[in-house]
């Protein structure tokens, strides 16, 4: 009778592990998606809390849908294509995978911190300290003035490469099928595959580890969120897979007094923003929020501070 016993608690403890590694777990509601990248970030050694809920959510009718079996998710998300019909990508992350890129980026909360809602300052006056824990992760350190540390957005390019080249591949063969394949076609399709996704500011820092209020594309799509500089960077990575790079920078300026980030194209037979560098006018795109790229609003951006897009 023993035997039997310990025939069942055995029994009953396989049942519950391959329900949990297993079993698909949906996902359709915003709420529920740190059950998702928790599990996708489950192998890394960066803490991050995907619990907190992201500042000024918006949905514009587009979510990311995704269910998992094992360590490996399924992400589909259905967003408007340049036809007015929608376009469903579909791509798979693994845990190993999701939680490598996820090493890549990140620094300390002992280096720097938030100054308020939309600006940081540097927790720390050890130069040697800064430029040894700064100039790693996607961040840099070069000195105490104006400029002198930041984020390496080149960097997160690079650690976003392989689902950004999804998309791009993506895109590319969707405009090729219906015969519009161009230079501003395929612009405005990655404009909007960016713009539909759910705005809202992450903020992942757990402990001693920071992020700048960054989602990497891959958490953009995990979770079904992100902000400006997310997913200007995450438009950026995208067209660099199809368009020059010359082409693209990244823009970094104030709006009514806050931080704000929008992309840069050039080649654009489009009014609005823009800024012009070495004889070349790139018009600014922002990715907050769907506006078609020939109506981009005319915001009074100020403090600029622009960034080449490095090849992929």
């Amino acid at each position: 009778m023993e035997e039997l016993h310990i025939y069942a608690a055995i029994t009953l403890a396989m049942m519950l592990y391959l329900h949990w590694h297993e079993t698909a777990v949906p996902l359709t509601a915003s709420t529920d998606t740190p059950l998702i990248v928790e599990r996708l970030a489950a192998d890394s050694i960066k803490k991050k809390n995907y619990r907190r809920p992201p500042e000024n959510h918006t949905r514009f009718g587009y979510s990311v849908k995704a269910s998992m079996i094992g360590k490996t998710a399924t992400l589909e998300y259905e967003f408007p294509f340049i036809d007015a019909r929608n376009r469903s990508f579909r791509t798979e992350m693994v845990t190993p995978n999701f939680s490598a890129e996820l090493n890549q980026f990140g620094t300390k909360t002992s280096c720097f911190g938030k100054r308020n809602e939309d600006s940081y300052e540097l927790k720390s006056l050890d130069a040697d300290f800064l430029l040894s824990e700064m100039n790693k992760g996607g961040f840099y350190f070069h000195g105490f003035h104006e400029d002198g540390w930041g984020v390496d957005y080149n960097q997160l390019l690079k650690i976003s490469a392989e689902l950004s080249q999804q998309v791009a591949g993506f895109i590319a063969m969707e405009l090729q099928e219906i015969r519009r394949d161009s230079y501003e076609n395929r612009v405005r399709a990655a404009l909007n595959f960016v713009q539909y996704i759910p705005y809202g500011v992450p903020d992942f820092d757990e402990g001693d580890d920071a992020y700048f209020g960054i989602a990497l594309p891959s958490e953009s799509l995990a979770i079904s969120y992100s902000d400006c500089d997310s997913k200007s960077t995450f438009l950026a990575s995208i067209l660099r897979h199809l368009i020059k790079h010359e082409n693209i920078i990244l823009v970094s300026c104030e709006v009514d007094g806050g931080g704000h980030m929008v992309t840069g194209v050039s080649g654009l037979p489009f009014t609005g923003p823009s800024v012009t560098r070495d004889g070349k006018r790139f018009l600014l795109l922002e990715t907050t929020t769907p506006i078609p790229i020939e109506r981009q609003s005319a915001e009074r951006f100020t403090n600029i501070k622009l960034l080449q897009v490095e090849k992929a």
